[in-house]
């Protein structure tokens, strides 16, 4: 299960090309090929309001990342799961199964 990081309107990163992207961890690196689909006008501030960019474009990308979890990408996968979490802090099962 996903659960974005990025869906609580606080954790936009904004690359030195004025592209925003959900989270810092979609990093530049091409060998993870993530970050590409946010290299565009509908993301870019020079080209987009700020506002419709979080509010319209990155609330879509993420509201499709949480109905369709498996199209997750790496870097969703490791800082956004369940899994990811309960690796993070191995209580967090503990304390749930309380």
């Amino acid at each position: 299960m996903i659960y974005p990081k990025c869906a609580n309107g606080k954790d936009q990163f904004i690359t030195a090309t004025g592209h925003v992207r959900p989270c810092c961890w979609l990093s530049d690196r091409p060998e993870r090929n993530e970050y590409q689909q946010f290299e565009c006008d509908k993301f870019d501030i020079t080209k987009t309001p700020y506002d419709e960019i979080v509010n319209v474009h990155l609330k879509n990308w993420i509201d499709n990342l949480m109905s369709n979890p498996e199209s997750a990408g790496p870097t969703c996968k490791t800082h956004c799961s369940a899994i990811a979490d309960n690796l993070k802090n191995p209580l967090t099962k503990v304390i749930e199964s309380v």
